[in-house]
């Protein structure tokens, strides 16, 4: 039932809050991030954010970080279309990544989702 899901977000496309705290590399990453829109990014509109992929031109992402990670969207569909967004976001960089990094983070990430009861999740890239 979509209209009672819990709706997370991971991406591959590299939108880290300002700084890069956890030094996320902006191509053949080793590691990923687990951030919190309302303490990480200053909310679902992210007006904390930085875009650091180095696969693709972070221009428009950067101006506004929705066009990367659609949280105002699915804000907007808790009213009746989905049930809830996550305040948790995962993040990496897909440039390059290696594919044994890539599955362990697949594999981490996923355990993370079903400890966090998530009922799906929206996956998107650069």
């Amino acid at each position: 039932e979509l209209s009672k899901a819990v709706i997370a977000l991971v991406t591959t496309g590299a939108v880290v809050p300002e700084g890069n705290p956890d030094h996320i590399e902006t191509g053949i990453a080793t590691k990923f991030g687990k951030y919190s829109f309302s303490k990480d990014y200053g909310g679902f509109h992210m007006p904390r954010h930085q875009m650091i992929h180095g696969g693709c031109d972070p221009v428009y992402a950067q101006e506004d970080p929705n066009r990367m990670i659609p949280a105002d969207v699915l804000k907007d569909m808790e009213a009746g279309k989905i049930g809830k967004l996550s305040d948790t976001l995962f993040v990496t960089s897909g440039n390059g990544c290696a594919t044994n990094n890539a599955v362990a983070f697949g594999q981490a990430i996923a355990a993370e989702l079903k400890a966090m009861k998530v009922d799906g999740i929206i996956l998107t890239s650069a």
